[in-house]
Formats: structure tokens, C-alpha cells, sequence
């Protein structure tokens, strides 16, 4: 186990379990090694029009809101940066359920808004950030304005804001 996987664990195991981890299936750690489907990063490399090593960096980043989503005890929203990839694996559907399910015992669903939500974006980065450390900056920016036009999870286990 390296440095960060360490300190994920030890984060983890600290952090209270919000409802949609109580079903005891979840293993937010592993979800940190789960590799996507290679056509799934060639199709954001190509619609955001980046590379492969860029595509799984933010892969990277979404598997860390992922997780914030899945142990927060607030409403949680991603970074527009980190959305764009969301979006992504949301068109490989079966992958992402099963993803979801295997790794946080639930899926985690999209909730679109129709306004910024910077206030959950600050809360979710900083629950990141206390998670895994220092966070890569293009995907996790500190400026104002970051947050997406949406949310993660489902309001009844704490990790998404659907009320816009």
C-alpha cells in the first residue's frame, strides 16, 4: 500500500458512514484502482479535445467525487472539469452501474440544476482534499465559479442537492 492509499484508509475509516454506504457493500478505496474501459477515454480525449494521459487524470478525479460522494455527509457537486468526464461514463451505463454498485454498494446518481452549485463545489473540494490530500488542480480548481450545473448522489443518503 502506498503513502496515499494509506492515508485514504485511515481518512476513510474515520469519516461517518452516510446511509448510502451502510449496506456494507461499498469499498471506497478499491474504487481508486478500477480501470475504465479504454474507449471510454478515447471518446473523452476526442470530445474534449485532449489525450489519453489528460482523460485519465480526470478519470482520476472522478473516482475522488465519487468517493466524496459516496462517505460525505453533505450535498456534494463536482467540478465542471470533473462533470465533462461524468458525463462520459454516464454513456457507458453498465459499466458505471456496475461500477457504482460494486465499489459504493449504490449508484450515485446525476442530478442536473439549473445554477451553479459553488457552495456544495467548495464543501465537496474540501472533503477531497481531507480525503486524498493535495488534488490536481485542473480538475479540483480552487476559483470561484468551478462548481458544475449539477450534483451527485441522491439527497436521501446526503450526497446530492436536486432542489437547484
Amino acid at each position: 500500500m502506498n503513502p496515499t492509499q494509506g492515508h485514504v484508509l485511515e481518512t476513510v475509516s474515520a469519516m461517518p458512514i452516510p446511509a448510502l454506504m451502510r449496506g456494507g457493500r461499498g469499498n471506497v478505496l478499491a474504487a481508486l484502482t478500477y480501470n475504465p474501459p479504454a474507449a471510454l477515454l478515447r471518446r473523452y480525449a476526442t470530445e474534449n479535445k485532449s489525450d489519453l494521459v489528460t482523460a485519465n487524470k480526470a478519470f482520476r478525479a472522478l473516482k475522488q467525487f465519487l468517493a466524496v460522494c459516496a462517505t460525505a455527509e453533505h450535498p456534494c457537486s463536482p467540478s465542471i472539469a470533473i462533470d465533462a468526464m461524468w458525463h462520459e461514463f454516464l454513456m457507458f451505463s453498465e459499466e458505471y452501474y456496475s461500477f457504482c454498485l460494486q465499489y459504493f454498494g449504490a449508484v450515485i446518481h446525476h442530478h442536473p440544476t439549473e445554477m451553479m452549485m459553488n457552495g456544495n463545489y467548495r464543501e465537496t473540494r474540501e472533503s477531497a482534499s481531507r480525503l486524498f490530500g493535495e488534488l490536481d488542480a485542473r480538475f479540483w480548481p480552487k476559483k470561484t465559479g468551478a462548481g458544475a450545473l449539477c450534483s451527485g448522489g441522491d439527497c436521501s443518503a446526503n450526497c446530492g442537492d436536486s432542489g437547484g
